[in-house]
């Protein structure tokens, strides 16, 4: 009886195990969906863009495309020009609409991931040159194919976005940096901004202005100063190694450190990777540079009550009268 009963048991068990089987085998539901991509006119007719679109959508997706079709071409105004563009529509079918991961080449003011509030290109025929090479730098950061490249005005409509699409979790994502020197950049230290990027394991890409467009896993966390400004060059050349120093005590592993032409005056800026760094004034005016400089050493000394800064700075005082007078900030 025993043995029957078990037999019994073995049997039930097994038709829960094949009907448990047959529920979990059932094929998800699949949904209709649509992309639509709008993109400049070329060699190639409307049609057989929407035809190499659906192409490129199956091989990234693995979604089999229904319909694939040209809305027509329309003609948008650029910089006064009429410019042909492309409408392409197709649809497909999945369980759910894959992600789309879009690279924006725009920014606003000191925001890391890139806006449409300003473009990177001043007019739509430099946006369009740049296409193609943006659209290989989007497939080698990212790993993603590009679905579709465009330009379009930027929110302020004084400039022009380049922007590329495609589909998935890309490797590297677009980011933005400002390096908003006080001063005028030279080619020198543009050349520099894109080594000290470069350091930072970090891809630059697109250039606008003070902008640097990079890819990258993360953003770049940096510290960004101006120390000061000086209307004797010598007096900001001076403290170029202590600023150094500075950013290597705080833990930098990358940094730029410059005297900039700022008006009739020099800027002393400096950049390094890492979070920002605070300043705060020693209670004390210098009745001349010299005498600033030789008080450095006292003076972080004397504020370590906290922890010990990373070192002191001397600047200019233009807010009190009786001649050039000089403060001393400590820098944590």
């Amino acid at each position: 009886m025993l043995k029957l009963k078990s037999i019994i048991f073995f049997a039930v068990s097994l038709s829960f195990i094949s009907l448990v089987s047959f529920a979990d085998s059932t094929p998800p539901q699949l949904r209709t969906y649509q992309y639509w991509a709008r993109i400049p006119q070329t060699s190639l007719s409307c049609q057989e863009e929407a035809n190499q679109l659906a192409a490129r959508f199956t091989a990234a997706t693995g979604f089999a495309v229904s319909e694939k079709i040209c809305r027509g071409v329309v003609d948008a105004t650029y910089d006064g020009v009429k410019t042909p563009l492309y409408s392409l529509l197709i649809s497909y079918q999945a369980p759910n609409q894959p992600y789309m991961y879009k690279a924006m080449f725009g920014f606003m003011d000191f925001q890391r991931e890139p806006t449409s509030t300003e473009g990177a290109y001043a007019t739509y025929n430099d946006c369009a040159a740049d296409l193609s090479a943006q659209s290989a730098n989007y497939e080698r950061e990212t790993s993603l194919k590009a679905m579709a490249a465009y330009c379009m005005p930027s929110d302020m409509g004084t400039s022009y976005l380049l922007e590329v699409e495609g589909f998935g979790s890309p490797t590297h994502r677009l980011y933005v940096m400002n390096s908003a020197f006080d001063g005028t950049l030279t080619r020198e230290i543009h050349n520099a901004l894109d080594s000290f990027i470069a350091g930072l394991n970090a891809h630059v890409v697109a250039h606008a202005d003070t902008h640097y467009f990079y890819y990258r896993d993360t953003s770049l966390e940096l510290r960004q100063n101006m120390f000061g400004s000086f209307s004797n060059p010598a007096e900001c050349a001076a403290q170029l190694d202590a600023i150094s120093s500075l950013y290597t005590k705080a833990g930098s592993k990358q940094k730029i450190v410059a005297c900039l032409q700022y008006g009739n005056d020099m800027a002393l800026n400096g950049l390094a990777d890492g979070e920002m760094l605070f300043s705060f004034h020693v209670n004390a005016v210098y009745y001349s540079f010299d005498e600033c400089m030789q008080d450095r050493a006292r003076a972080i000394q004397a504020n370590t009550s906290y922890r010990e800064p990373y070192g002191a700075v001397c600047t200019q005082d233009y807010h009190r009268n009786g001649g050039p007078q000089y403060v001393m900030d400590l820098y944590q």
